[in-house]
């Protein structure tokens, strides 16, 4: 809102009330007369009158101070701010305000813009939105180029294409129909939604476990008649500790991998786990297809928010730690259960054309985007401003007196083909566009090269010759690995086991802060001192003694010890092992 505050009752009439005064006045009432009896003084009345007369059409039908730029011209700037963003190449409100006061100054508009900063004011700014109710702030989505080139009318035909062959192959149901997706959770979420704090503070911080959190994979499946099958959650650990599965989904299945994200070997797991709750038969089988739209967005705005509420429910409690790395599954039980509802995935297939099947979801006007990054550009009109001194324009282009109608070659040409006149190879406006200022970035063609990642495209997985491939592949994959495995075997000697050697974190015992390094590490041959110390040489989380030189972390209350990768945490000060913290 602007900090304008009216300090006058004067014109306290409204525009309905004027225009009926105006309209009295034409038809040869007395201004005199009209003034007096609509309460309006005499002088406002001719003015206006005046204004009416020379100004057919005015820039603003409301009373006040007129905008800079005609209705024509403000549409021309909205109508390109638009397309823009639906390009992908969305502007901030910075942005606009320079540009308007270019193209203010280009187009030779008078104005109240400040000179200084050359932009327009923030004034100006919220006026224009509201003026354009068809225009908002918007916080984007970042979107790979990729995926937005990716996005074109032959890709998407191809994929309706494949899609109504199978439908009408297999004759599946809604109920048969299943999208599968992953997602990633993380245990120190992005903040959702703004917070109250005092006026004029500048920095505004909240609470959260760690400054930066471990990223926790999950894998859903939801079908077309909204039913969902329990999620499988991928921790980034090498060994997996029951404590993270406390509390979460219903049926839900539990693994771990060196960096949390999923493979081959986790998604032959799911599909496993996906096949137990479907009974997928030959006669009976499951279309499963690629899906994220209306639920997880959603999911991930819940599972912040059930992330801010259950570390201030811990921090309340200190018996119960201050971190959430075991608590993911139970606080993403909670949002699961508040999002996975029938309309989401009912919603879910229907925005996607999916099904009901509608091949003509999509729009000319939502290909665009990938039509801006086309290599192959077509030849660009060269838009060239005409003033009256004709100084931007060349030589041979200046506008010349001329009583012939026949066309004037510009450039010598040894071609025979005819040459086109300058007004078919040249547009000049009487004022420059908006979309010179604000022009759409085009892709420039690129050089072919060798050796590219071939370009995928829509297929049916188990057609026959794109399943065919894929057994040639795998085949070829474990041969490799066979004759590898064999070749190891038979150069690579047997031999005994030897001693492990734990590596032990030696912390400082001065009081000063000084930066450690986790790699300075001693041997420790006698376990600390410790008697028994057989019990002592397993992770007390795996129950491996690990392999040599392997970091170890010993937690400070029981005094047992755990692999660095087994303990979920980054170093090992203050370190306390699941068996304590629960």
């Amino acid at each position: 809102m602007g900090k304008y505050q009216r300090k006058t009752e004067r014109r306290n009439f409204s525009q309905a009330s004027l225009d009926s005064a105006l309209d009295a006045i034409e038809k040869g009432r007395k201004i005199r007369a009209v003034a007096r009896d609509f309460g309006i003084h005499e002088a406002t009345l001719r003015r206006h009158l005046g204004i009416k007369r020379k100004i057919k059409d005015r820039k603003s039908e409301t009373l006040g101070r007129a905008p800079i730029f005609s209705k024509e011209q403000e549409r021309e700037i909205a109508e390109q701010v638009k397309s823009l963003a639906r390009l992908f190449f969305g502007i901030t409100p910075t942005e606009l305000r320079q540009v308007a006061y270019k193209y203010a100054e280009i187009n030779h508009i008078k104005h109240r813009f400040n000179k200084e900063t050359a932009m327009a004011g923030p004034d100006w700014f919220r006026s224009f939105l509201k003026r354009n109710s068809d225009i908002s702030l918007r916080k984007p989505e970042g979107t790979s180029v990729s995926r937005v080139s990716a996005f074109n009318k032959l890709e998407v035909d191809r994929f309706f294409d494949n899609l109504e062959q199978v439908l009408t192959k297999n004759k599946f149901g809604p109920d048969r129909i299943y999208n599968v997706d992953e997602t990633g959770v993380s245990t120190t979420p992005k903040e959702v939604g703004k917070r109250l704090a005092p006026t004029g503070v500048k920095q505004f911080g909240t609470i959260c476990s760690w400054e930066r959190g471990k990223n926790i994979t999950v894998i859903c499946a939801v079908s077309a008649t909204g039913n969902f099958v329990p999620p499988l959650f991928i921790f980034p650990r090498l060994r997996m500790s029951p404590h993270l599965q406390k509390n979460g989904p219903s049926g839900s299945i539990y693994t771990c991998t060196k960096n949390g994200w999923s493979n081959e070997q986790v998604f032959v797991m799911w599909l496993k786990h996906f096949q137990a709750k479907v009974s997928s038969t030959v006669d009976n089988p499951v279309f499963l297809q690629p899906l994220d739209l209306t639920f997880f967005g959603p999911l991930k705005n819940a599972y912040s928010r059930q992330c801010n509420l259950f570390l201030k429910r811990k921090i309340s409690n200190p018996q119960e730690g201050n971190t959430l790395t075991h608590d993911v599954a139970e606080i993403f039980k909670v949002a699961y259960e508040q999002v996975a509802n029938v309309e989401k995935g009912v919603s879910g297939f229907a925005a996607a054309g999916i099904y009901p099947l509608n091949s003509e979801k999509f729009s000319e006007e939502d290909f665009a985007p990938a039509d801006s990054f086309m290599s192959e550009q077509p030849l660009k009109e060269i838009q060239l401003h005409q003033s009256p001194s004709s100084k931007h324009l060349p030589q041979e282009l200046s506008p010349q007196p001329s009583t012939s109608t026949q066309s004037v070659p510009l450039l010598p040409s040894t071609s025979k083909q005819p040459v086109p006149s300058a007004t078919e190879l040249y547009f000049i406006p009487e004022q420059i566009p908006i979309s010179t200022l604000l022009p759409v970035p085009k892709a420039q063609a690129k050089k072919i090269e060798k050796n590219v990642r071939k370009k995928q495209h829509s297929e049916v997985l188990t057609s026959t010759p794109f399943k065919q491939n894929l057994e040639e592949k795998e085949n070829k994959r474990n041969r490799k690995a066979m004759a590898v495995a064999g070749k190891i075997n038979a150069t690579v000697k047997t031999k005994k086991k030897g001693k492990v050697v734990r590596k032990v974190y030696k912390e400082s015992d001065s009081d000063s802060e000084i930066s450690v390094d986790e790699k300075e590490i001693c041997d420790d041959d006698e376990l600390d001192d410790i008697s028994n110390a057989s019990e002592y040489d397993q992770c007390i989380i795996c129950g491996d003694t690990g392999t040599k030189n392997e970091m170890w972390y010993r937690c400070t209350i029981c005094g047992y010890w755990a692999h660095s990768e087994c303990s979920g945490v980054d170093s090992p000060k203050g370190f306390v092992c699941d068996l304590c913290q629960n």
